[in-house]
Order: C-alpha cells, then structure tokens, then sequence
C-alpha cells in the first residue's frame, strides 16, 4: 500500500493503463491561495489529506508534482509522456520541461488562466512557477522464498 500525506496545491496522480485512476484534490483557502506549511502560514500537517492506495497494480505511474507542473499541463499532455518504454527519470524531465516552457508562454491557455477565468479574473498565458516532478513505476517486489523481508525493485532512472 502506499501511504500519501498531501497539503496544498502540489498533488499526486496514479496513472493505469494511459488514464487517469487517481488523484489528489488542491487544497486551497481560496482561488490561487493554497494551504501551506511554513513560517507565516496557519496551516499544519494536521490539514493535510491522508489516503491509503491499496489497489495499486503492476506497471502504475504514479506522477507528483508541484503545482508549477499541473498549473501548466493539462491533464492530456501528462499522461501522452507516460510510456514504458522510457525510464521514469526521462519522463519527469520531460513533464518539467513541457510545464517549465507552457508557464513562460503568455499567449499558453494553461490550465491555471482557465481557472482563474472560472473565478472571474482575467489572465492569459502559463503560470511562472518551480516545477519539480517525480515519476514512479509500480513493479512487482521480490518476496524470497526462505520468509525473509521482501526488497523492492524501482526504476533508479539509470539506464545502465
């Protein structure tokens, strides 16, 4: 199972089969002012959403991101990157790039100038933010057959 501890606009997707089977919601106080850890800020860990992802399966992406990623990649962009094919290093480095490059385009209908058109504001192009990404694969662990702990494989995102 995976354990996912989530504040704020930065989120989580777990991607099966090219489509979208999870994700986590923004948290904000109001349009464009999410909650936040830190100095200054009155919200907590304790704010946070807790979910337990027990179904996860075989060959899942699981995709986190900074909100400088999901506020410059619709959702379509995203999951056209998650191929097998290609390790999960060069799939997060391509998903940073793409948002990095939408977020300094001020002609870019980006997801962020559409909600802030939903809120009544008015705003074109990307949004000018940090892009950090993180992309996983789901694989089967090794369970040894003399009982002792299993160890999981990962993608190190090495090619080697």
């Amino acid at each position: 199972a995976l354990h996912v501890l989530n504040v704020g606009d930065s989120g989580l997707h777990v991607v099966r089969d090219g489509a979208s089977a999870f994700a986590t919601p923004e948290q904000q106080h109001y349009f464009n002012c999410p909650f936040q850890l830190g100095k200054g800020s009155d919200d907590s860990p304790a704010d946070a959403d807790y979910y337990v992802l027990d179904d996860l399966a075989e060959d899942d992406f699981v995709v986190l991101a900074t909100d400088g990623m999901w506020d410059n990649l619709f959702e379509g962009d995203f999951l056209s990157q998650l191929d097998h094919s290609r390790t999960c290093e060069h799939i997060a480095r391509s998903l940073s790039e793409m948002a990095n490059r939408n977020g300094q385009d001020p002609t870019y209908g980006s997801p962020f100038a559409i909600n802030a058109r939903r809120h009544g504001m008015q705003y074109c192009g990307g949004k000018l933010d940090d892009v950090t990404v993180v992309v996983s694969r789901v694989v089967r662990s090794c369970e040894p057959a003399d009982g002792s702990e299993a160890s999981a494989m990962y993608d190190s995102g090495d090619d080697a």
